[in-house]
């Protein structure tokens, strides 16, 4: 539930559900709830989002989606069930608490605002955490071992912390989910591959039907028409269409990303009226993510930016689970990207190499979280291995 999930799926409804408001609904309420978490857990009087600032900083915005998420959540049914949930009764509870309480704060002692992260229960749940991770492998410990080991953190016995495993078990249809959104993030390859052998079969086509009769020429191309006025007819793009969205998409805020970390400013735009004109390119997830600080990247670099994307899987082939293992990989790769791509600083290639190999990386313990084997000494031994 965050903002850049609502941005994604309002981004996509258009081609994944056109006819229907469902998802468009889903992205605005997934929005809300976001907007209803960053006003409860503001940590400073101003934030660069303007409902993590201090409750009641921006008076009418911060009480509008208070009084809007518990507007929704009180309307809410769960299917099966004839009255709210106790998750429901918990954010009822604590949405009315806050407006309450700042009001009594107010009258009583002349309060400004409220830093709501000071008064939830995020610090006490850190705390326990930190606790069952003391253990190592035992993590729910008893009440005399839960005793010894707060006495540790309270004397300063962090230094002797041991984190030998994840709290959080993955599932396999969880990792199933986050497969797929890698191969549609990072299938600009694969696309590449099917374009070709499309045209290939396209070019073949065209010379069969220049070596048949006349007659089966008229019947083709008279099949062939209706085809197309059939596809025009068609109000629902493929999926391919969707995936060849996000994955542009994807790679023109990732150059934005390497372009402003790097410091090569010339070839980025913050201000989206001069992309037209500059040869930048157009994105709509920049757009919906955009509060300032990002940037429109060229399109010559986004173009070989995914040209080392392919040169990256090319690179890292033939080695183990895709990934070369050795001593300074990431800087190896990046010269290996400067003698082809001349006149690219190399700051640039090496963030684009450091960032390309780390996700490479992150994919890799996804996939072995879903073997029998542990998660935890295989996630080790990747980490040992680089």
């Amino acid at each position: 539930m965050s903002w850049r999930t609502a941005s994604l799926v309002k981004l996509l409804a258009p081609f994944v559900d056109p006819a229907n408001k469902a998802m468009e609904e889903m992205a605005n309420f997934i929005a809300l709830v976001d907007r209803w978490f960053d006003c409860c857990n503001s940590q400073s009087k101003y934030d660069r989002k303007i409902m993590r600032s201090g409750f009641r900083v921006y008076h009418h915005q911060q009480v509008a989606v208070m009084e809007e998420m518990h507007s929704a959540i009180d309307g809410l049914i769960v299917i099966g069930k004839k009255s709210h949930m106790i998750w429901q009764t918990g954010i009822l509870t604590s949405t009315k608490a806050l407006l309450l309480l700042y009001d009594h704060l107010k009258q009583e002692h002349g309060l400004e605002y409220i830093l709501t992260r000071r008064i939830n229960q995020d610090p006490l749940e850190h705390s326990f955490s930190v606790l069952r991770a003391m253990g190592g492998l035992h993590t729910n410990p008893g009440a005399l071992n839960f005793q010894r080991r707060l006495r540790r953190l309270i004397l300063g016995g962090m230094n002797n912390v041991v984190i030998e495993n994840s709290l959080v078990n993955l599932g396999s249809d969880q990792v199933t989910t986050v497969l797929t959104l890698k191969d549609l993030l990072d299938g600009f390859s694969r696309l590449e591959e099917d374009n070709l052998s499309s045209d290939i079969n396209s070019s073949s086509n065209n010379n069969n039907n220049s070596n048949s009769n006349s007659n089966s020429n008229n019947n083709s191309n008279s099949s062939n028409t209706g085809l197309e006025e059939e596809q025009k007819d068609s109000p629902i793009p493929s999926i391919t269409e969707a995936e060849n969205i996000a994955v542009t998409e994807g790679f023109n805020y990732v150059c934005g990303f390497l372009l402003k970390r790097s410091g090569w400013s010339d070839q980025a735009v913050k201000d989206n009226n001069l992309v037209k004109a500059d040869g930048f390119v157009e994105s709509k997830w920049i757009d919906f993510l955009n509060t300032g600080g990002l940037s429109y990247p060229a399109k010559e670099v986004v173009e070989d930016v995914r040209k080392m994307d392919l040169e990256f899987e090319r690179f890292h082939k033939k080695s183990e689970n895709g990934l070369v293992r050795g001593k300074n990989i990431t800087k190896s790769f990046a010269r290996h990207l400067a003698s082809i791509f001349v006149g690219y600083p190399f700051n640039f290639l090496e963030k684009f190499s450091f960032a390309r190999t780390m996700w490479r990386m992150r994919q890799m313990r996804l996939e072995l979280a879903g073997t029998k084997e542990s998660a935890r000494s295989k996630k080790k031994s990747i980490d040992f291995g680089y």
